[in-house]
Protein backbone atom coordinates (compact mmCIF):
# COMPACT_ATOMS: atom_id res chain seq x y z
CA UNK A 1 0.00 0.00 0.00
CA UNK A 2 1.25 3.19 -0.80
CA UNK A 3 2.49 5.98 1.65
CA UNK A 4 0.11 8.77 2.84
CA UNK A 5 1.88 11.75 3.64
CA UNK A 6 1.80 14.34 6.23
CA UNK A 7 1.27 17.41 4.58
CA UNK A 8 0.81 21.09 5.56
CA UNK A 9 -0.10 23.74 3.63
CA UNK A 10 0.53 27.81 4.06
CA UNK A 11 -1.60 29.78 2.34
CA UNK A 12 -5.53 29.35 1.89
CA UNK A 13 -5.70 31.12 -1.46
CA UNK A 14 -7.19 29.61 -4.68
CA UNK A 15 -3.77 28.00 -5.04
CA UNK A 16 -2.84 26.56 -1.84
CA UNK A 17 -6.69 25.65 -1.51
CA UNK A 18 -6.49 23.94 -5.11
CA UNK A 19 -3.34 21.76 -4.29
CA UNK A 20 -4.22 21.12 -1.06
CA UNK A 21 -7.86 19.67 -1.28
CA UNK A 22 -6.96 17.56 -4.51
CA UNK A 23 -4.30 15.95 -2.17
CA UNK A 24 -6.75 15.60 0.74
CA UNK A 25 -8.81 13.73 -1.77
CA UNK A 26 -5.95 11.17 -2.54
CA UNK A 27 -6.24 10.56 1.07
CA UNK A 28 -2.96 12.63 2.69
CA UNK A 29 -3.30 14.41 5.80
CA UNK A 30 -3.76 17.65 4.96
CA UNK A 31 -3.50 20.18 7.39
CA UNK A 32 -3.58 23.92 6.45
CA UNK A 33 -1.87 26.11 9.02
CA UNK A 34 -4.04 29.02 10.35
CA UNK A 35 -3.60 31.71 12.96
CA UNK A 36 -5.03 32.10 16.64
CA UNK A 37 -8.45 33.65 14.80
CA UNK A 38 -8.99 31.33 12.69
CA UNK A 39 -8.86 28.25 15.04
CA UNK A 40 -11.18 29.87 16.99
CA UNK A 41 -13.90 27.97 14.83
CA UNK A 42 -14.02 24.31 14.53
CA UNK A 43 -11.26 22.55 13.98
CA UNK A 44 -12.47 21.56 10.66
CA UNK A 45 -14.18 23.22 7.71
CA UNK A 46 -15.71 22.21 4.28
CA UNK A 47 -13.86 22.72 1.01
CA UNK A 48 -15.43 22.13 -2.25
CA UNK A 49 -13.49 21.94 -5.55
CA UNK A 50 -14.88 22.47 -9.00
CA UNK A 51 -12.84 20.69 -11.99
CA UNK A 52 -14.27 20.68 -15.28
CA UNK A 53 -16.93 18.27 -15.13
CA UNK A 54 -16.77 17.46 -11.86
CA UNK A 55 -16.67 18.60 -8.47
CA UNK A 56 -15.36 17.17 -4.95
CA UNK A 57 -16.46 17.87 -1.41
CA UNK A 58 -13.38 17.37 0.99
CA UNK A 59 -13.06 18.06 4.74
CA UNK A 60 -10.05 20.55 5.38
CA UNK A 61 -7.96 20.13 8.82
CA UNK A 62 -7.07 23.77 10.36
CA UNK A 63 -3.61 23.37 13.06
CA UNK A 64 -1.55 25.37 14.34
CA UNK A 65 2.72 24.54 12.91
CA UNK A 66 4.16 22.03 15.34
CA UNK A 67 3.10 18.55 14.13
CA UNK A 68 5.47 17.17 12.11
CA UNK A 69 4.87 16.68 8.45
CA UNK A 70 6.57 15.13 5.60
CA UNK A 71 5.89 17.90 2.69
CA UNK A 72 5.10 21.62 3.45
CA UNK A 73 3.89 23.45 0.66
CA UNK A 74 4.22 27.49 0.61
CA UNK A 75 1.51 28.94 -1.39
CA UNK A 76 1.49 32.39 -0.37
CA UNK A 77 1.34 36.20 -2.58
CA UNK A 78 5.23 37.45 -3.22
CA UNK A 79 4.73 40.56 -1.14
CA UNK A 80 3.65 38.25 2.30
CA UNK A 81 6.95 35.80 1.50
CA UNK A 82 8.88 39.01 1.38
CA UNK A 83 7.68 39.63 5.58
CA UNK A 84 8.36 35.94 6.51
CA UNK A 85 12.25 34.98 8.20
CA UNK A 86 14.19 31.93 8.39
CA UNK A 87 13.11 31.80 11.79
CA UNK A 88 9.48 31.27 10.71
CA UNK A 89 10.01 28.19 9.01
CA UNK A 90 12.54 26.56 11.09
CA UNK A 91 9.47 26.41 13.75
CA UNK A 92 7.69 23.81 11.49
CA UNK A 93 9.14 20.18 12.38
CA UNK A 94 9.72 17.56 9.22
CA UNK A 95 9.75 13.93 9.02
CA UNK A 96 13.41 12.75 7.91
CA UNK A 97 13.80 13.27 4.10
CA UNK A 98 10.83 16.36 4.62
CA UNK A 99 10.92 18.96 2.11
CA UNK A 100 9.10 22.63 1.57
CA UNK A 101 7.57 23.17 -1.51
CA UNK A 102 7.07 26.92 -2.66
CA UNK A 103 4.65 27.82 -5.07
CA UNK A 104 5.26 31.07 -7.21
CA UNK A 105 8.12 32.15 -5.28
CA UNK A 106 10.64 34.90 -5.60
CA UNK A 107 13.45 32.33 -6.16
CA UNK A 108 16.58 34.42 -4.79
CA UNK A 109 14.11 34.75 -1.65
CA UNK A 110 13.27 31.48 -1.13
CA UNK A 111 17.28 30.81 -0.70
CA UNK A 112 17.28 32.81 2.18
CA UNK A 113 14.32 31.49 4.15
CA UNK A 114 15.27 27.86 4.03
CA UNK A 115 16.48 26.70 7.23
CA UNK A 116 20.24 24.69 6.60
CA UNK A 117 20.10 21.32 6.23
CA UNK A 118 16.16 21.27 4.73
CA UNK A 119 15.56 20.27 1.60
CA UNK A 120 13.40 22.64 -0.82
CA UNK A 121 11.39 22.50 -3.97
CA UNK A 122 9.99 25.50 -6.01
CA UNK A 123 6.94 25.47 -8.49
CA UNK A 124 5.63 28.06 -11.13
CA UNK A 125 1.88 27.90 -11.78
CA UNK A 126 -0.50 28.71 -14.97
CA UNK A 127 -3.48 27.22 -12.65
CA UNK A 128 -6.63 28.96 -14.11
CA UNK A 129 -8.12 28.43 -10.36
CA UNK A 130 -10.55 31.10 -8.62
CA UNK A 131 -11.52 31.23 -5.67
CA UNK A 132 -14.84 32.63 -5.27
CA UNK A 133 -15.99 32.47 -1.79
CA UNK A 134 -14.10 30.86 1.22
CA UNK A 135 -14.78 27.30 0.71
CA UNK A 136 -14.91 27.24 -2.69
CA UNK A 137 -12.45 27.01 -5.21
CA UNK A 138 -12.93 26.44 -9.12
CA UNK A 139 -9.95 25.03 -11.35
CA UNK A 140 -11.66 27.14 -14.59
CA UNK A 141 -9.67 25.30 -17.88
CA UNK A 142 -8.42 21.90 -18.36
CA UNK A 143 -5.45 23.68 -19.41
CA UNK A 144 -3.42 23.68 -16.55
CA UNK A 145 0.20 24.35 -15.77
CA UNK A 146 2.43 23.23 -13.06
CA UNK A 147 6.31 23.43 -13.62
CA UNK A 148 8.09 21.93 -10.69
CA UNK A 149 11.90 21.35 -9.93
CA UNK A 150 12.74 17.65 -11.34
CA UNK A 151 12.39 15.71 -8.28
CA UNK A 152 12.06 11.86 -7.32
CA UNK A 153 10.28 12.01 -4.36
CA UNK A 154 7.59 14.24 -5.22
CA UNK A 155 6.91 12.00 -7.84
CA UNK A 156 4.15 10.60 -6.85
CA UNK A 157 2.33 13.56 -5.54
CA UNK A 158 2.92 15.21 -8.95
CA UNK A 159 1.23 11.81 -10.90
CA UNK A 160 -1.95 11.91 -8.38
CA UNK A 161 -2.33 15.94 -9.20
CA UNK A 162 -2.33 14.70 -13.17
CA UNK A 163 -4.77 12.32 -12.38
CA UNK A 164 -7.22 15.01 -12.24
CA UNK A 165 -5.61 16.68 -15.48
CA UNK A 166 -2.80 19.32 -14.33
CA UNK A 167 -0.59 19.31 -17.33
CA UNK A 168 2.61 19.31 -15.03
CA UNK A 169 6.01 19.87 -16.88
CA UNK A 170 9.45 18.94 -14.98
CA UNK A 171 12.59 21.15 -15.43
CA UNK A 172 16.10 20.33 -14.67
CA UNK A 173 16.87 23.89 -14.24
CA UNK A 174 13.63 25.88 -12.57
CA UNK A 175 15.65 29.25 -12.96
CA UNK A 176 16.50 29.45 -16.34
CA UNK A 177 13.28 28.31 -17.53
CA UNK A 178 10.91 30.47 -15.34
CA UNK A 179 10.98 33.75 -17.89
CA UNK A 180 9.77 31.36 -20.93
CA UNK A 181 7.22 29.96 -18.18
CA UNK A 182 6.03 33.81 -17.44
CA UNK A 183 5.57 34.73 -21.16
CA UNK A 184 3.57 31.82 -21.17
CA UNK A 185 1.56 32.65 -18.68
CA UNK A 186 1.16 35.95 -20.01
CA UNK A 187 0.11 34.94 -23.08
CA UNK A 188 -2.81 32.52 -21.14
CA UNK A 189 -4.31 35.50 -19.26
CA UNK A 190 -7.20 35.52 -21.09
CA UNK A 191 -7.72 31.79 -20.69
CA UNK A 192 -6.81 32.47 -17.23
CA UNK A 193 -9.91 34.71 -16.39
CA UNK A 194 -12.30 32.44 -17.52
Amino acid sequence: MAKKLKIQVIGSGAIGSLLGGLLAAKNHQVAFISNEQVLKTPEYLSLRIILPGNFLNIKIFLRRPGEEADLLIVALKRFHLKNLTKKFFADFKLAPGGKILFINSDLSRIRSLVPDGVKRGVALTLLNAVQFEAGEVELCSKRSLLLIERDKELKKVMNELRSYGLEIKESDDIESSANSFFILQLLNLPVAMC
